[in-house]
This record gives C-alpha cells, sequence and structure tokens, in this order.
C-alpha cells in the first residue's frame, strides 16, 4: 500500500478523535485506513461515484487487513436520499462505464434536460437541452462527452421553477436552521452562482423547505451512521410540483452565504469553539 501524501498527511495530522470518519471522493481509500491504523477513527466509510476507485479501495482495505472497520461504498447520493422518503428532483444516474441513450433521459414535461457531472463545482460542465429531438440528441452526446473525460453523470429535468423563481439554499448551522439564501439566475441562463449574473437574496424559509431540509439532513446522518448533529450544511431546493425538492445536499465544504445574514458568521464560530472546547 502506497505512502500518503503530503497533502493527505496533513490532513490526518488535522483530524480529531472520531467514532466513525467518512471520506467523500475516497479514490484510493488511504485517508481512512491511516485514520483507522493511527488510532483517529474507530471506524470508516470510504465513498466514491465511480466503480475502479472502489476496487483500489477494497484492495487497500484488504492490504491493511481492516474489512471490519473500514468500508467502501459506492451511490449517488440523491438516490440513497429518495430510498429514505426525502422528495428529490428526479434525477437518472449515468456512471463511466454505462451507454447512454434517449431512453435513459428522464421524463422532463417538455421542458428540456440539464447535463452536469457528479462531481463539480461552480456549474463548471453543466449544459442545458431542448426538449425537442435536437436537445435529446444532444444531451445523450453531452453524457457521452462527460464520460470520454472521465466523469460520472446526472441528467434532471429543467425545471421551471429554477427560472421562475429561482433555487433556494437553507444553510443550518449545527443541526439548526441559521439562514435561507434565495438564488435566481440572470434571464436566459439556468446557473445559480453569482460568478454567473445570479441574484442572491436572504429571504425566510416555508415551513416546507424546513420540513424538506431536516428530513433530508436526518437521512444523511442515518446513511452516514452519524450521532448528532453535523458543524453546517446546506440544502438546495427548487419548487417542484407545488412542493420543495432537493437538487443537492451539500456537506463538504459548501458556500455558507454568511454575508447574507448578520448574525450567521457569528453562529458558525460559535459551534466551532464549542466542538473546540473553547
Amino acid at each position: 500500500m502506497q505512502a500518503l501524501s503530503a497533502r493527505l498527511e496533513a490532513i490526518v495530522q488535522s483530524l480529531r478523535p472520531c467514532r466513525l470518519l467518512a471520506d467523500v471522493g475516497a479514490d484510493h481509500g488511504l485517508l481512512p485506513i491511516a485514520a483507522v491504523l493511527r488510532g483517529v477513527a474507530t471506524n470508516a466509510i470510504a465513498s466514491d461515484l465511480r466503480e475502479a476507485p472502489l476496487r483500489l479501495a477494497q484492495r487497500n482495505i484488504e492490504l491493511a487487513q481492516l474489512e471490519s472497520r473500514v468500508t467502501p461504498a459506492r451511490g449517488d447520493g440523491l438516490a440513497e436520499l429518495a430510498d429514505r422518503g426525502v422528495a428529490v428532483v428526479p434525477t437518472r444516474y449515468l456512471p463511466v462505464g454505462t451507454t447512454a441513450a434517449e431512453r435513459d433521459l428522464p421524463d422532463d414535461g417538455g421542458h428540456g434536460f440539464v447535463v452536469k457531472p457528479a462531481e463539480s463545482v461552480g456549474a463548471l460542465g453543466l449544459s442545458r437541452w431542448p426538449a425537442d429531438a435536437t436537445g435529446r440528441a444532444g444531451a445523450v452526446a453531452a453524457v457521452d462527452a462527460l464520460h470520454a473525460d472521465g466523469q460520472d453523470v446526472l441528467v434532471q429535468p429543467l425545471l421551471p421553477a429554477v427560472t421562475d423563481r429561482g433555487e433556494f439554499s437553507l444553510v443550518l448551522v449545527d443541526g439548526q436552521l441559521s439562514h435561507t439564501v434565495r438564488k435566481v439566475p440572470t434571464a436566459g441562463d439556468i446557473r445559480s452562482q453569482p460568478e454567473w449574473g445570479a441574484a442572491l437574496s436572504r429571504v425566510r424559509a416555508t415551513a416546507a423547505q424546513e420540513a424538506l431540509a431536516q428530513a433530508a439532513l436526518d437521512a444523511a446522518l442515518d446513511i452516514l451512521g452519524v450521532d448528532g448533529a453535523l458543524l453546517y450544511a446546506r440544502v438546495d431546493c427548487v419548487d417542484h410540483e407545488g412542493e420543495p425538492s432537493l437538487m443537492e445536499l451539500e456537506l463538504i465544504e459548501p458556500d455558507l452565504y454568511v454575508g447574507f445574514d448578520d448574525g450567521a458568521a457569528d453562529r458558525v464560530v460559535a459551534a466551532l469553539a464549542a466542538r473546540l472546547g473553547r
């Protein structure tokens, strides 16, 4: 088994002791293996969207003789949440190695499709396709292009609410709702990030949005086997068929939009200080 890189070594040394460590995007699984071997974590999950990295992680886990303590796990996230009753935007997960066809596209209701990498940031690699024959063929070609680049793919219907009302990001700190931000794309676009011109504003979450956020977070904690609240989480949702539906659940270093609420930064700092015993 190969040695840790300087980056992974620094991460392991920064970890606090825990009962369960979840490494999302684990690749070779070296980080959770090292954490368990050094006593930082009692058990660990090595999660990845792709089959090849998980096979390598499994081999490294066996070499370290940690099969009972480090568990490899593959999943697209949203499907697992939907299985636990969370309302999610209809999504087709197409990993590398699968052949895309028009029959694999979700029901778009005549509004078109969104094709995006399963792992990305800032809407990089995202493309939008109309509902006609040309658009359907273009969506399939976009999937093939991302596969050729080694990326697993998510395909979702283009929901009219994205352009009509925008997305809503509910930020939770220590398991409690801190604030909510509405993100409306610029005219003719569907990307909700400010770097693409989207307009962001602080709003009050509806009761239905709060219930969705709590259900999504509870399901994620159950999947990860985590007791207690996470330091932070961001739940991105959009209206679909009259109710909010989950688009993304951000647990790994999301933008918490602390600049849109006067007390948000203080709440994050206080929660972090409490965990550090300060």
